[in-house]
């Protein structure tokens, strides 16, 4: 499993199509995974910790804002079902508008929302590139695992810059390559993406290595489902087949280097520059 796949928005309309059919599998995450927040059924990681953390960062530097910023709108680049945006901009306030390039998630994420009582929600099929989204529209930007598959970052950080507003926050999270010749070369492959904020209006108020308790969730998730991997296989046929194969290549089963020991994930807190 490469980090930087040839994905397409066919394979994560595969991923989400599977999800509604995979109870057994989500009911064996809970049980293991306590901590994650699975309520939100998102495909990137995220714990309840993570979820406050979040929450409070951009709360935060909301309140530094306008008041009109402070009850404006979040973005959830790369949303998925939408689960954490629409949590998030529930407590705090916001707008939402989600954006995914799978039009199978969108649709789901649509569905969901229609039960969302408060504040205006929208989700877009978009590229990250060119959202369509008007200039300085956007308060608050948050993409969980999500905005390292772009096919040109440079460029979905120009368009992030576009539509925030002056010193709006960008909260994400990023998988970068770990290679084999030690940890000092994973710094300089994050350095990569604090160069690039930087080179495209923005400040990198925080960057931490947060590989660790991603680690250690994504072991014991993805041991527990290959010793379950018979009744997976039995209960979903041919769906459970193609969830097997990404516990192999997380653990390294197949002879190849495992993916939890081949990256490591860090969180980037950003601001856009306060003037142009």
């Amino acid at each position: 499993m490469p980090l930087n796949p040839r994905i397409t928005p066919a394979s994560y309309d595969d991923i989400y199509a599977r999800r509604g059919e995979r109870n057994f599998l989500n009911e064996l995450d809970r049980e293991v995974l306590g901590d994650q927040r699975a309520s939100l059924t998102s495909t990137g990681f995220l714990s309840n910790r993570d979820f406050s953390r979040y929450q409070a960062i951009l709360a935060r530097y909301l309140n530094q804002m306008s008041p009109a910023c402070r009850r404006g709108t979040l973005l959830d680049l790369g949303c998925g079902v939408g689960g954490l945006g629409r949590e998030l901009a529930s407590v705090l306030g916001l707008d939402l508008i989600g954006v995914d390039f799978s039009s199978v998630a969108i649709a789901q994420a649509r569905t969901a929302s229609k039960t969302q009582l408060q504040g205006e929600t929208r989700f877009e099929v978009a590229d990250f590139s060119a959202t369509g989204i008007e200039d300085q529209h956007i308060s608050a930007v948050i993409s969980l695992d999500a905005l390292y598959l772009a096919t040109n970052p440079v460029s979905a950080l120009a368009e992030i810059r576009r539509l925030l507003v002056l010193g709006g926050p960008l909260l994400f999270t990023a998988y970068v390559e770990r290679p084999p010749t030690g940890d000092g070369n994973v710094r300089v492959a994050a350095d990569r993406w604090t160069q690039m904020l930087k080179d495209s209006g923005f400040i990198v108020v925080r960057r931490n290595d947060i590989t660790k308790q991603w680690r250690r969730f994504m072991l014991i998730k993805h041991q527990r489902r290959w010793l379950e991997r018979e009744r997976i296989k039995k209960d979903l046929g041919k769906l459970g087949e193609a969830e097997l194969s990404v516990t192999v290549a997380m653990l390294g089963l197949n002879g190849k280097p495992s993916f939890l020991e081949s990256v490591n994930r860090f969180e980037f807190v950003c601001r856009r520059r306060a003037s142009d």
